[in-house]
C-alpha cells in the first residue's frame, strides 16, 4: 500500500537484490507470507516455486554453483527446513555459497514447542558456515548480508537463516547494507617460487584440480599447464575445470578411473592439488597418492587451513584459493629441467584411448529381449551437444558412462554433485536452464535417480525452462545392485524397481516423451527432444538399459 512503512520481509529481499541474488527457490510457508508478498511488483530476483523443498535446496545449490555466487533457496519451518536439509548438507560437501532462508514460528513462541517449531541453530549449525535467528527487524539487512559474506568468505559453503513469521511482517526502517568487497587468500611469492623450483626440478609432476573454479581462473590454470608441461586431472565431478581435448588434460579420478591413470598417479614424484579435497573418492579410499612414500612430494593449495594435512600430511601447505594461486603462479618462471620423456604427451594420449568409445557388441539381458547400448549413446551424444552444453547428473552406475565418455570443454557445464547425491540431475537442469537461458541443458538420471525428484519437471513446464532428461532405466537401483552381486551373489533384496512410463509422465507434465529399447533411434529422438526443448517445454528420453551391464569399466579402449 503507498506510503506504508517498509516491512523486513521488503527489507529482505531488497537485500538480496543488492547483493546480487537471480534465483530464489522455494515452497511457500504460511511462515514467510510476509517475504514473499515483497516479490510481487520485481522481476529479480526471481521466485521459483518448486515441488518439494528437497527439489528446491538442489536447485539453489546448483544455480550458485553455476553463477558463481549465492543464490537462495526459501522454505517454511519445520518439515519445509528439513526437506530442505539434504541441499544444506550437500553445499557444505561441495563448497558451494548458498543462502538458506527459513521461516520460524513467531517470537513470542520460540521454545515453548510451538507448531512446526524447529531449533534452526541446534539443527544446521554443524551443517553449515553460518546459523543464526534474527529476532530484530532492524537487523535483518545486516544479518543477510553477514550470512552471505560468510558463504563465499575462504573456503564457500552455505548460510543459514531463520525468519520468525512476525518479525517479516514489522516495520524495519534500516538501509540496504552496500554488498562488501571480499578478502583475497592470495599465496605469498615466497611459496610459490618454491613451488615452481619443485615442478621444474621433477620428473613425473602431475596437477589435480578441482574444488571452485570459474572461466577466468579455468583460463589461467590451462597457462600454468602449458608453462609447467605438467599433466592435469580433474578431481571427481569437476571435469570441466580444463578443455578436454587440451593436450595436457589426462583424465579424471572418480568411481571410474582409467587404471593406467592409476598407475601414473602412484608413478609421478611430484603432485600439485589445486583446490581439490583429498577425499575417498579422488584417492580411491585414501590409496592414491599411496602415503607415506618417500619419493612422492606432495603440494595442497586449499582455502581452508583444516583441510591441509587432514588425510595426507603434504610436504607443502598453501592457504589460498586454487583460483588466485593459478593466476600468481602462471607468471612464475618454471622451465622444466628433466621431464621424463613422453610424460606429458603419453597422459593426454591415454586419457583420449580412454574416453573413445569403442565398438561394442551387444549383449542382451536374460530379462530383456532388447536394451540401449549406452557405450553407442554417448559416441552419438558427443558429436551432438553443442561445446557448451550444460550437463547434469545425480547418483548411480549409470554416470560411469557419462564420466568415462562424456568430454566438457569449458567451466560450468558438467553439474554435478561430488557428495553423490541422487536426484541432483532434474532440478540441476532447472536451475540451469533459469540461470543461463539459451544454452543446451541436459539432465541424466537413473530411473531410481529419477523418481526422486522428477516431479521438478511441472516446475520446468510452468517456469518455460525446456531441457531434456535422459533417463537411463535398468529397473533397478544399479549401484547397490552391484555391491550385492559382489558381496552376497544372487541374493536381491530391494534393489528390483518397478517405475512408471517415465515417457508418458513427461508428457502428464506438459512435456514430450521418447522411449528407446535400442540405441539406433537415439540420435533422431535426440535432436526431437530438442527442439521442444528449445520451446521452453520439458523433454524426456526413456532408456531402456540392460541391468546385466551395471558398469562402463570392463568395456574396451579405442
Amino acid at each position: 500500500m503507498s506510503g506504508a512503512p517498509r516491512t523486513a520481509g521488503q527489507a529482505l529481499v531488497e537485500q538480496l537484490v543488492a547483493e546480487g541474488v537471480e534465483l530464489v527457490f522455494g515452497v511457500p510457508g504460511e511462515s514467510y507470507v510476509d517475504a514473499l508478498d515483497a516479490f510481487y511488483e520485481i522481476d529479480r530476483p526471481r521466485f521459483v516455486t518448486c515441488r518439494h523443498e528437497g527439489g528446491a535446496a538442489i536447485a539453489a545449490e546448483a544455480a550458485s554453483k553455476l553463477l558463481g555466487r549465492p543464490q537462495a533457496c526459501m522454505v517454511s519451518r519445520g518439515p519445509g527446513a528439513m526437506n530442505s536439509a539434504l541441499g544444506v548438507h550437500l553445499a557444505s560437501y561441495d563448497a558451494t555459497p548458498v543462502l538458506f532462508l527459513v521461516g520460524q514460528v513467531p517470537r513470542r513462541q520460540l521454545g515453548l514447542g510451538g507448531f512446526q517449531e524447529l531449533d534452526v541453530e541446534a539443527t544446521f549449525g554443524h551443517l553449515s558456515k553460518f546459523t543464526a535467528t534474527v529476532t530484530e527487524p532492524e537487523r535483518v539487512p545486516e544479518t543477510v548480508a553477514r550470512a552471505l559474506r560468510s558463504a563465499v568468505a575462504g573456503l564457500p559453503g552455505p548460510a543459514v537463516l531463520a525468519l520468525p513469521e512476525d518479525v517479516l511482517a514489522c516495520p524495519a526502517a534500516a538501509p540496504t547494507v552496500p554488498p562488501a568487497p571480499l578478502p583475497r587468500i592470495e599465496p605469498s611469492p615466497g611459496a610459490l617460487e618454491e613451488v615452481a623450483e619443485l615442478v621444474a626440478s621433477a620428473e613425473r609432476p602431475l596437477v589435480i584440480a578441482g574444488g571452485a573454479w570459474s572461466e577466468a581462473a579455468c583460463g589461467h590454470l590451462a597457462e600454468l599447464a602449458e608453462r609447467w608441461e605438467v599433466p592435469v586431472l580433474s578431481s571427481f565431478r569437476r571435469q570441466d575445470v580444463l578443455d578436454n581435448d587440451h593436450p595436457c588434460y589426462a583424465g579424471t579420478l572418480g568411481t571410474l578411473t582409467d587404471p593406467r591413470l592409476d598407475e601414473r598417479v602412484s608413478a609421478s614424484d611430484l603432485v600439485v592439488v589445486l583446490g581439490a579435497r583429498l577425499d575417498a573418492i579422488t584417492t580411491a579410499g585414501y590409496r592414491r597418492p599411496e602415503a607415506p612414500q618417500t619419493t612422492q612430494r606432495l603440494v595442497h593449495v586449499h582455502p581452508s587451513p583444516t583441510e591441509l594435512g587432514r588425510a595426507y600430511r603434504p610436504d607443502l601447505a598453501i592457504t589460498a584459493s586454487a583460483a588466485a594461486f593459478a593466476a600468481a603462479a602462471r607468471h612464475v618462471p618454471a622451465t622444466p629441467r628433466r621431464r621424463q620423456p613422453g610424460w606429458l604427451a603419453g597422459a593426454h594420449a591415454d586419457y583420449l584411448s580412454w574416453s573413445t568409445p569403442a565398438p561394442v557388441e551387444a549383449r542382451p539381458s536374460p530379462s530383456r529381449d532388447e536394451a540401449v547400448d549406452l557405450t553407442a549413446v554417448m559416441a552419438q551424444l558427443q558429436g551432438l551437444l553443442p561445446r557448451d552444453a550444460i550437463v547434469t547428473n545425480g547418483a548411480g552406475n549409470y554416470t560411469g558412462w557419462l564420466q568415462r565418455y562424456l568430454r566438457y570443454h569449458a567451466w560450468g557445464t558438467q553439474l554435478a554433485p561430488a557428495y553423490g547425491t541422487m536426484g541432483y540431475g532434474v532440478p540441476a537442469a532447472l536451475a540451469a536452464a533459469l540461470a543461463r537461458p539459451g544454452r543446451s541443458v541436459v539432465a541424466f538420471a537413473g530411473d531410481g535417480c529419477f523418481l526422486m525428484t522428477g516431479q521438478e519437471l511441472a516446475t520446468a513446464a510452468e517456469q518455460r525452462a525446456g531441457f531434456v532428461t535422459v533417463v537411463v532405466d535398468n529397473g533397478c537401483l544399479g549401484t547397490v545392485r552391484a555391491h550385492q552381486e559382489a558381496r552376497h551373489p544372487g541374493r536381491l533384496v530391494g534393489t528390483t524397481l518397478e517405475s512408471p512410463d517415465f515417457a508418458k509422465l513427461c508428457e502428464a507434465y506438459g512435456g514430450s516423451g521418447w522411449t528407446l529399447t535400442s540405441a539406433q533411434g537415439f540420435a533422431g529422438s535426440w535432436r526431437e527432444a530438442a527442439d521442444v526443448a528449445a520451446k521452453g517445454r520439458p523433454a524426456l528420453l526413456r532408456l531402456m538399459a540392460d541391468p546385466g551391464r551395471l558398469s562402463a569399466a570392463g568395456e574396451p579402449r579405442a
